[in-house]
This record gives structure tokens, C-alpha cells and sequence, in this order.
């Protein structure tokens, strides 16, 4: 195979006489090893490659779902990053660093996140992976980038030449190591590849990646706050760690998707509204629809109220403005509740519409 990188697929005159007794087709990229290059000599096609192949590849998760009901998360989670994160994320050593690669493997990820949850595709993506306890993928395309630049770094045991060779990556005109050194710079650790050797390159990777983690996390809770659907979960979520109902053995499905449908806002989102910009309650069509209606005033909801609560959860949801998640009781409750109030609401809507 030969490739000419250029502006456009026109060959001159010179190259039509060298290459026209060898019969080759104009083609707009190539694959090798596993990747796409393309004639402007970029990653995009090998992106959209990687992203459009792992949304492919999560029917195989709704299959396992649909066959195997009862399937615990934490394994669905399992075969997530075994048998489609790991195909997206081949050889992200060498594009993972480029301007769209993050943002369009996050796609994979919160897709899969919002398949998982049963929640629309217009939610929020970031309070999706949140409650999976899933991260930014820029994180992990980083530490494949840094372990592949360490490993160049390191081939040769002459301090000099290393120096030499991490000097020439550094310093590259490339948009993928300018990335590389603009996050890095950015944590405070701009400096940590000018060392002549890094006996320890695992030991720095951990503590960069672990503080790229912090600086992410802190972003994306501050961006939290422009979803207005996203009231209780801000309130409720805390740290990065997948939500403690979701692996809870004794917590059914239908009362999963009822606590992620109200923790994640998904009532508030417009197409759940019918469409309308009206913010009464959909149900009695009397008072705004906030938090604390929904849960303990809405009449069209008093028999389902006084079939799942006592007087003490009233008391404790008024005072608190949570719910007590380690009681496993409670939660099953609550998320029967939760899952009658959804078919309603669905049930509504589907009147409107």
C-alpha cells in the first residue's frame, strides 16, 4: 500500500507517471493495525470509527439484559469495558489525545450509562455517569498517552538519548502532545518529563491520573449547576462512586428505574412535560411541580402515598430534603413509589400527546 498525505485526492502529473503502471485506487483513508489513516493525515475518520463501532456494540448489552434480567450491574459493568470500551479505546495511544477524541468516546460511555439507567437520551450526561460512577474518558485516554510516551522515553538506558528523545516529544508541533502538555501543565506537573530517567513511570502515572481525576470531578460538579433538572441530585449524590442502590441485591429493577427517574431529574426534561412550558403538576394540574409536591401533596397521589409511607418518612423527607438510602426497606418503598408515579406520568402524556 502507498499513501500520499496532501490537500485533496488530485495526484500532479509527476506522481500519475510514477505510480500508473501500479493500478492503485484513491482512497480517503487506510487501516493498519487496527486503525484508520486518512489522507489529511488526522484521526478524525478513526474517532467517529471507534465511537460509531461502540454504540454499535451496546446491543449486545441490551441482549444480555433482555436474557438475563437479574444480571447485577457491577458484571454488566465488567463486560462493558472487556468487550466494547476496550475495541473503542485500540490504539488510543496515538489518538486519544486529539481535540474530539474524548468528547466523542464519551458518547460510548454515556449511552451506555443511560442504557443501563433507563433514562432518556436527552438527560443530563454528566449526572448519568455520576450515578454509574463512571468518569470523564479523558482520563483514561491520558494515561494510555503518558504510558506510551514513558515507554518511548525509556527504551534506552543512556540518560542522555532519553532526555534527547522525551525533548523531541515535548516539543513537537503536534496537537496531540501540545494536548498532552497543556493538561499536564494545567495540574501543576508540566515539569514531570524533563527528568533524564523516570525509574518509577507507573508510580507517576497513578499520581497524575489521580489528579487530572480531581480537577475533572471538580468541573463537572460545577456544571451541575446549569441543569435546573437537577435539583435532588445535587442535593443527594455524593463523591464519585457508583450509587448504592444500583448494586443493592435486594433492590427490584422497576424500583431502580424509579429512583434513577426521580434522583436524575428525568420528570423535569420537556418531552416528559408533554412538550408544555406550563410547570404545573401533570397530574392534578393544580400546583407547581417541584420536589416536595410531587412526593407529599399531589391528591391524585394520596392512596399510592398511604399504600407505601407512614407519618415518620413524611417527617423525615420534609426536615432533611433526603432519603435515608441505607435503609434497604425504605428505598424499596420509595422506589415502588417512585415507579407507579413514572407509568402515571407516562400514562398522562401519552393523553396529551
Amino acid at each position: 500500500k502507498i499513501m500520499i498525505c496532501k490537500k485533496g485526492l488530485k495526484l500532479s502529473n509527476h506522481e500519475n507517471n510514477l505510480l500508473k503502471d501500479l493500478n492503485l485506487k484513491n482512497n480517503k483513508q487506510i487501516k493498519y493495525l487496527g486503525n484508520y489513516i486518512n489522507y489529511k493525515g488526522d484521526w478524525e475518520y478513526q474517532i467517529n470509527y471507534a465511537k460509531n463501532n461502540g454504540i454499535n456494540n451496546l446491543s449486545k448489552i441490551t441482549r444480555i439484559k433482555r436474557k438475563i434480567p437479574n444480571i447485577k450491574i457491577e458484571m454488566l459493568n465488567r463486560i462493558y469495558f472487556a468487550v466494547i470500551e476496550s475495541k473503542a479505546l485500540y490504539g488510543c495511544e496515538i489518538w486519544g489525545m486529539h481535540d474530539k477524541a474524548s468528547i466523542e468516546i464519551n458518547k460510548i460511555r454515556n449511552k451506555y450509562c443511560k442504557l443501563i439507567l433507563n433514562i432518556p437520551v436527552n438527560a443530563a450526561n454528566i449526572a448519568a455517569r455520576l450515578e454509574m460512577g463512571f468518569t470523564d474518558v479523558k482520563i483514561k485516554l491520558m494515561e494510555f498517552a503518558l504510558k506510551f510516551i514513558l515507554k518511548r522515553s525509556n527504551l534506552n538506558s543512556n540518560k542522555l538519548i532519553n532526555k534527547y528523545i522525551r525533548d523531541q516529544i515535548i516539543h513537537t508541533k503536534s496537537n496531540y502532545f501540545k494536548n498532552i502538555m497543556y493538561t499536564l501543565n494545567k495540574i501543576g506537573m508540566g515539569d514531570c518529563l524533563n527528568n533524564s530517567f523516570i525509574q518509577d513511570s507507573n508510580k507517576l502515572i497513578i499520581n497524575i491520573t489521580n489528579r487530572i481525576k480531581d480537577i475533572i470531578n471538580q468541573e463537572e460538579r460545577a456544571k451541575l449547576n446549569n441543569y435546573k433538572s437537577l435539583t435532588i441530585f445535587k442535593l443527594i449524590k455524593k463523591g464519585t462512586e457508583i450509587s448504592q442502590y444500583l448494586i443493592n441485591p435486594e433492590i427490584t429493577n422497576k424500583q431502580k428505574i424509579g429512583l434513577a427517574w426521580w434522583r436524575l431529574g428525568i420528570r423535569k426534561l420537556k418531552n416528559w412535560r408533554g412538550n408544555s412550558e406550563n410547570n404545573k403538576c401533570i397530574l392534578c394540574n393544580e400546583e407547581e411541580d417541584d420536589n416536595e409536591h410531587l412526593i407529599l401533596k399531589c391528591k391524585m397521589l394520596n392512596e399510592i402515598r398511604n399504600k407505601y409511607f407512614d407519618k415518620h418518612f413524611f417527617h423525615i423527607y420534609t426536615i432533611t430534603k433526603n432519603i435515608n438510602y441505607s435503609n434497604t426497606k425504605h428505598i424499596q418503598k420509595f422506589g415502588n413509589f417512585l415507579f407507579i408515579v413514572r407509568e402515571l406520568i407516562k400514562t398522562e402524556i401519552k393523553k396529551h400527546s
